[in-house]
């Protein structure tokens, strides 16, 4: 009895051991070839050394003086578990732990993969959203340099046209209230559906609480060639014109107004 006690003690030590390698080693980081020789060589050395201790808890009960300690102590408990019924005990303790323990690793495989695909989405949308705002940073580069080389036959006393600060004719457009907490509340609860524009008196204003807001927002700053560096993935009101863009969470921006900051 006491050596098979000393066995599985010796075994969730070297489970312990080769698992805590394994999660602070390779589990979710940046995998090398020393990392893994490093593993494969701490792990195998566990494994001999708990092979060896498992070769001497065996023979304990050969030893003169500790053998006899052992086997006086296991004499009671051979007795006990010898009345016992055994498969009773095995369906009423040990069967439920080996499904529990199934069941628990099953779920955790299902967690573990929707996890692992929500962050693989994760980074595609973040690979993408870099991409379109360096194609965004090279459209405006080359828009700008462009005119440079056509100012030189403007005349000199030429006047240059201020840009309009309402442009958008394809896009529909809501009456907004940015500047009383009626008014954004009534924003937020419009914006569960998707992407709001309204008018200001300097430009135009809108929000989104939704990723495909987020996006359809992008798609317009880059369809009139507005910066959208400014814009985050998450609940924000934006204002913006042709020149600036100002992009803060519905929380800062409440926050603001409470404090009257804005």
């Amino acid at each position: 009895m006491i050596e098979w006690i000393l066995y599985f003690i010796l075994a969730m030590t070297a489970i312990i051991i080769m698992q805590s390698t394994y999660n602070s080693l390779l589990y979710r980081q940046k995998k090398s070839a020393l990392k893994v020789i490093l593993v494969v060589i701490i792990d195998g050395v566990t494994l001999v050394l708990s092979l060896a201790t498992a070769y001497g808890i065996s023979r304990l009960e050969h030893l003169q003086k500790v053998g006899l300690i052992i086997r006086i102590i296991n004499v009671p408990f051979a007795s006990f578990f010898n009345y016992l019924p055994k498969w009773a005990l095995f369906i009423w303790f040990v069967l439920p732990l080996l499904i529990a323990w199934v069941f628990f690793l099953f779920k955790g495989g299902i967690v573990y993969q929707a996890i692992k695909r929500k962050f693989i989405e994760f980074n595609k949308n973040q690979a993408l959203a870099k991409k379109e705002t360096k194609e965004h940073k090279n459209k405006v580069q080359n828009s700008q340099t462009k005119p440079k080389l056509e100012t030189q036959s403007i005349p000199s006393n030429a006047k240059k046209m201020p840009p309009k600060m309402h442009f958008l004719d394809d896009v529909q457009l809501h009456h907004l209230e940015p500047k009383t907490f009626a008014g954004v509340k009534k924003m937020a609860m419009m914006a569960k559906n998707g992407l709001i524009v309204g008018k200001t008196k300097n430009g135009y204003v809108a929000c989104y609480r939704t990723g495909q807001g987020y996006k359809d927002l992008k798609k317009l700053f880059s369809k009139n060639s507005i910066d959208i560096s400014m814009l985050k993935p998450q609940s924000s009101i934006v204002f913006f014109n042709h020149d600036k863009v100002k992009a803060q969470s519905f929380k800062n921006y409440i926050r603001k107004m409470k404090e009257g900051a804005l």
